[in-house]
């Protein structure tokens, strides 16, 4: 997470490799709601922060899995942001995983 941080609002950085790694983070000794949170809100901000499409879109795909995983947790994720996000854009060009929130 400390790598997303550095990076969360430079635009030139390739965040792929970072968040591609999201899905180890489910059956890690390291995970916990508290961390599974904190990414979220890191990835929220790094989706609504930056115009890169390859990172929102890096972004919006870990931010799925985190949902997915949320979901059969029972964990509360803060999605409102992500829903007027999407009020203020066009449904239509939206993704299935923004539109589902």
């Amino acid at each position: 997470m400390n790598e997303i941080k550095s990076h969360l609002y430079d635009e030139d950085f390739d965040f792929f490799d970072v968040i591609g790694s999201v899905d180890d983070l489910f059956s890690s000794s390291y995970q916990t709601k508290s961390v599974i949170s904190d990414l979220w809100g890191l990835l929220l901000q790094m989706f609504l922060g930056t115009n890169d499409y390859e990172n929102k879109t890096t972004a919006l795909f870990a931010m799925s899995d985190i949902i997915n995983y949320a979901r059969k947790t029972r964990l509360s994720l803060d999605l409102d942001p992500l829903k007027q996000w999407r009020k203020s854009h066009d449904i239509e060009t939206s993704s299935l995983e923004v539109i589902e929130c």
